[in-house]
């Protein structure tokens, strides 16, 4: 099923014509599993896929990792390209996808990150604005490539970024979440960002629990009147932010309950 080979006329090389996740591997085994399913599904679908097999896939993956397992945590990164043409945007309506797996170690300043959380700074870079394909991991990631880029430069662990009305969506690589006067708030991604796999399972468990989630619109003001603040993706989990620009924030039982509960 995969291909490690990539051919000069594949349309994910020439136009990011694709998507891909990022998965984490535990003892061998891959974590949420049915929420990178969605994840392909609704991609397949936003992008005019044909149909991934997802049994086929799971088994391709495990097949994988057999190959050299390992107790230890690993990343799993499946791209999802729409396969080979010629010159122009245009394709057949028979083209095959080309699927490639990539494997590698898991990020050890995670562990610093969840132990002692993040500090943030605000990104000089914006988000653009795309409803028809907010919420994918689509190819197209020239911006966080950018935003990382200035990361690096100065040092920081990771930024927040805004889109181009100002509106606060996520950082670099993970969603956001805060707490202020007992209610949750996350930044909508109905018009850019992405809908992260722990973004979707910690709206999951509030909801299962109860816990209304008040996705929206929010500016910076929102974010530093916060009173606890948190960030989310598939291969950290949970982690909190300590701290944005020049204020600090704290870290609550609730939040360490949340993490304890959430993760894979």
């Amino acid at each position: 099923m995969f291909t490690q080979n990539i051919s000069i006329n594949n349309r994910g090389l020439n136009f990011g014509d694709g998507f891909f996740t990022t998965i984490l591997v535990q003892n061998n085994k891959v974590c949420d599993w049915s929420f990178h399913c969605d994840r392909i599904q609704t991609a397949s679908k936003t992008l005019f896929f044909p149909t991934i097999k997802l049994p086929d896939l799971k088994s391709a993956i495990d097949s994988k990792l057999n190959e050299r397992k390992s107790d230890s945590k690993r990343v799993v990164k499946i791209i999802f390209t729409r396969g080979n043409s010629n010159q122009g945007y245009s394709f057949d309506k028979a083209i095959e996808p080309v699927i490639f797996f990539n494997e590698y170690p898991w990020p050890e300043k995670y562990i610093k990150w969840q132990r002692y959380g993040v500090a943030l700074q605000v990104s000089r870079f914006k988000l653009g604005i795309n409803p028809s394909t907010s919420g994918i991991k689509h190819l197209n990631r020239i911006e966080q490539v950018l935003i990382k880029k200035e990361i690096d430069d100065n040092h920081w662990d990771d930024a927040l970024v805004l889109d181009l009305n100002n509106k606060v969506i996520e950082t670099s690589s993970a969603n956001i979440f805060w707490f202020k006067k007992n209610k949750i708030y996350t930044p909508s991604i109905k018009n850019s960002g992405v809908n992260g796999i722990m973004r979707k399972k910690i709206i999951n468990y509030f909801s299962k629990n109860k816990i209304n989630v008040f996705e929206g619109y929010y500016e910076l003001n929102d974010i530093f009147t916060a009173e606890e603040i948190f960030i989310s993706n598939s291969l950290f989990g949970i982690v909190s932010v300590k701290k944005i620009a020049n204020q600090y924030f704290h870290t609550s039982q609730f939040f360490k309950n949340l993490r304890k509960n959430i993760l894979c």
